[in-house]
């Protein structure tokens, strides 16, 4: 409404009282001034101003239209700014989900600190669940972005992924089993039980589903699957001698545990995930810095490598 032209041109004259100004103002012609007038009092059914050879005013209905107007307008301005400031809330908080057992060390809170460099007001909440809940709360939008190994990523359409890094996949069992011997490779367990922990509101038909997938994944043939409760108790069981887990460098849970580890040669992807219909827009620029971030971490750990071959190198 207030954008329509004859309001302008209304307003210009209500407050400047002279065509010829208006017609400056709003870069028109005065006849193109008075026709815009005319047609609006046409519309609304009254005058607006009296005109004379000498002098435009305002009639009672026309002062009465004009404060009106700008009173529509204040409430208008005061409402954009409004809106703005709780647009700038919204969008500078949003929360993320990280997979429960995977220790990603300081890379998340380096990425937080490049993001409010440039946004100080930044609020991010972060949550730990187990995959299947991140993937729901995904979904449901309880979280903006979810960071995930690649083998639990939810198969649904609508979201957006960025590759954050590639992890190497390890056999974890007890160095007591008589098969750890110094010739033993990843190939020498694929017979041995199958630990495999169960995620939080998973049915037993989709943790059958996700126990048959794993198996073809890593290759494995295992005589027997053996059910655990959580991640912590399934690496508890492989130090107990009774199976193998399949874990990765990134577990925190394995940190610490007296097992042997026998790489897989497959690598597992971490994803960081948020929703295409996403509006935030901060969300998506925390994946890329999450994913520099980790691109510059693998690169520290390579040429911290080389220096340290470089040292064992005879001279």
């Amino acid at each position: 409404m207030l954008q329509d032209t004859k309001i302008k041109v209304f307003l210009s004259l209500a407050r400047t009282l002279s065509f010829t100004n208006t017609a400056k103002e709003l870069f028109l012609s005065q006849q193109a001034v008075s026709k815009n007038i005319a047609s609006l009092e046409e519309r609304l059914g009254f005058s607006l101003f009296i005109r004379t050879s000498r002098s435009v005013t305002l009639t009672a209905a026309g002062e009465r239209y004009y404060q009106a107007l700008l009173e529509i307008s204040r409430i208008y301005n005061e409402a954009l700014i409004e809106i703005g400031h709780m647009n700038e809330r919204e969008y500078q908080s949003f929360r993320v989900g990280y997979q429960n057992f995977l220790d990603l060390g300081s890379t998340p809170n380096r990425a937080l600190e490049k993001l409010r460099k440039e946004y100080p007001e930044l609020s991010v909440d972060s949550v730990r669940y187990s995959p299947l809940m991140l993937n729901e709360r995904l979904l449901n939008g309880s979280c903006n972005l979810i960071v995930i190994n690649g083998r639990f990523a939810p198969d649904e359409p609508g979201l957006r992924q960025l590759e954050l890094l590639k992890s190497p996949q390890a056999v974890m069992i007890s160095p007591e089993n008589p098969l750890v011997t110094p010739s033993a490779t990843y190939a020498t367990f694929v017979n041995e039980p199958f630990i495999v922990d169960t995620f939080e509101n998973e049915s037993p038909k989709e943790y059958e589903q996700r126990v048959q997938k794993e198996i073809r994944m890593w290759g494995l043939s295992p005589k027997e699957v053996i059910w655990s409760p959580d991640r912590d108790s399934s690496y508890t069981l492989a130090e107990m001698g009774r199976g193998i887990v399949v874990g990765t460098e990134m577990s925190r849970v394995a940190r610490d545990r007296n097992l042997k580890k026998y790489y897989t040669g497959k690598m597992d992807t971490l994803l960081a995930i948020w929703r295409e219909e996403e509006e935030n827009e901060l969300v998506e620029k925390f994946a890329l810095l999450l994913q520099q971030e980790f691109e510059l971490l693998r690169r520290d750990k390579k040429i911290r490598r080389r220096k340290n071959k470089a040292a064992l190198q005879p001279e």
